[in-house]
């Protein structure tokens, strides 16, 4: 079987301890982190044969992501080591009914700057099996959206299966802009990752009912018919420490739900959509039952939940027994 490759902008994060102010805080803690270099660390645990691509400094801190990746054995020959600095961001963790904060420092990154593609596609995309990226990635600058399309258009030239993760941010762009570039990028997608909110409000598809996760996907086949399967997460936030979150998947017309998950106390919910999306993705590369693959999905998504960081630190055999044992002590 093929590889698979993810792509994207991996950054430093700087957060501060539960229960203080950011900028009040004597004592940060660094992390490296990135939607799509978050699923890649994840899926090569579960024993994925995992490239990554990126563009990062040619200093101490872009040496650091080759050596995390590279720890858990993620293929990193495609990231390149070039341009000023690696892209920041800070967040301040929430309590009780204050929520976590997140406050960009990624202009002028070298990913952010690179205009012109620095990969040979031939090798970028050799024994390639699912290619990942998603929507931050085209949010960056509009030489990102077309360098999107671009990679888009070569991955679907080779056969690849193209996964995507519509990963919306706020503070990147508007709704509309997000909406026009979705419009232009699900009909080269295999594999999505969207919820009902993205179908309604970036979308505007007609006549979603934001409590139908069914209803909303048949509206994106409808609208994309390409699409082969449609994933997410549905998060009811009862406090910054307790959620309960239950995993969707679409395959073949039929809905699968998984159990319903009560995570409390959350010790870091950062990176949990991406742990729930390499569970999935590695669950569907090993072909694995429909209904195996969102347990095995949301379960992993509720152990991220569980550590600091926006990388999930816990391979396949420890996602499972967590889905034998929940939180009984392992002797």
């Amino acid at each position: 079987m093929g590889k698979f490759l993810a792509l994207g902008e991996i950054m430093l994060r700087i957060s501060n301890e539960a229960g203080t102010r950011m900028f009040s805080e004597p004592a940060l803690k660094s992390y490296l982190g990135g939607g799509e270099a978050n699923v890649a660390y994840s899926i090569a645990q579960y024993g994925v044969p995992t490239k990554y691509a990126s563009i990062v400094p040619a200093n101490p801190l872009g040496d650091s992501v080759l050596n995390t990746l590279g720890a858990v054995g993620v293929d990193v020959t495609e990231v390149y080591q070039d341009g000023p600095r690696l892209g920041t961001y800070y967040l301040e963790l929430g309590s009780g009914a204050r929520g976590a904060k997140a406050f960009y420092d990624r202009a002028y990154s070298s990913f952010a700057l690179t205009e012109k593609l620095p990969w040979n596609f031939d090798e970028l995309f050799a024994d390639v099996e699912i290619f990942h990226l998603s929507g931050i990635v085209g949010a960056l600058s509009p030489a990102w959206l077309e360098n999107v399309m671009l990679l888009l258009a070569e991955a679907k030239k080779r056969g690849i299966t193209i996964s995507f993760d519509s990963n919306y941010r706020a503070k990147l762009w508007s709704p509309q802009a997000a909406g026009n570039a979705l419009k232009r990028i699900l009909p080269q997608v295999d594999i999505l990752s969207a919820g009902v909110k993205d179908a309604k409000y970036l979308l505007e598809l007609d006549g979603i009912d934001l409590d139908d996760v069914a209803g909303a996907y048949e509206k994106y086949l409808q609208a994309f018919p390409n699409l082969k399967m449609i994933y997410s997460t549905t998060r009811t936030v009862i406090s910054s420490e307790h959620n309960q979150l239950l995993g969707t998947l679409y395959l073949d017309g039929k809905l699968y739900q998984s159990q319903l998950h009560d995570i409390k106390p959350i010790v870091d919910r950062i990176g949990g959509g991406d742990a729930y999306a390499a569970g999935m993705l590695a669950q569907y590369y090993k072909k694995q039952d429909p209904q195996a693959m969102v347990e095995f999905a949301t379960a992993a998504s509720h152990l991220k939940h569980t550590i600091l960081g926006d990388m999930n630190q816990f391979n396949e055999k420890e996602v499972l027994d967590f889905m034998q044992s929940g939180g009984d002590v392992s002797r």
